[in-house]
């Protein structure tokens, strides 16, 4: 049995692209069947709140549920259990830097992934725009995940080992 991973997704409020991106990791990784427990957090400190109403319906309309969702700030213990940290912008990476150095080897920056180049470093938030602006980051988070998905553990298949 191999060992389960810990993600934490990072964005700034955790209540638009993290909680997208813990979902669509956590069904991909399934489906992929790798365990893994995946949390998400936020650098601006908002606690309790859910998940925006547009993030929770783009992400019904691809069959997940993110009702449950309740948002929270980011801690260094949290931080400190995870494999990966994947982050939605240089902003996120930059709290991680702050918050311990030494983690920086851990940080994932999902918006490399892309399979198109992205104009501005980052996955942009939607927060204040329109369904539509949230199904287009839904879907750029499921392309990024896919693309690291077969890059991290094709690579692990071939030589055998992981992280």
């Amino acid at each position: 049995m191999s060992p389960t991973l810990r993600i934490v997704c990072l964005c700034t409020g955790n209540i638009c692209r993290s909680p997208m991106a813990q979902a669509l990791l956590k069904k991909r990784l399934e489906e992929q069947g790798i365990g893994s427990a995946i949390i998400s957090a936020g650098v601006l400190g908002l606690q309790g709140y859910q998940a925006a109403e547009h993030a929770r319906t783009a992400m019904r309309m691809c069959g997940l549920d993110i009702e449950g969702h309740r948002s929270q700030k980011v801690s260094l213990p949290l931080l400190r259990m995870a494999d990966y940290l994947f982050v939605m912008s240089p902003r996120h990476e930059a709290t991680v830097a702050e918050l311990d150095r030494a983690l920086l080897d851990r940080v994932v920056r999902i918006w490399e992934y892309a399979s198109e180049p992205l104009e501005k470093a980052g996955i942009p938030d939607p927060l204040k725009g329109e369904l539509k602006d949230f199904i287009a980051c839904r879907q750029l988070l499921e392309d990024c995940i896919a693309n690291w998905i077969e890059g991290e553990f094709r690579q692990e298949d071939s030589h055998g080992q992981g992280r």
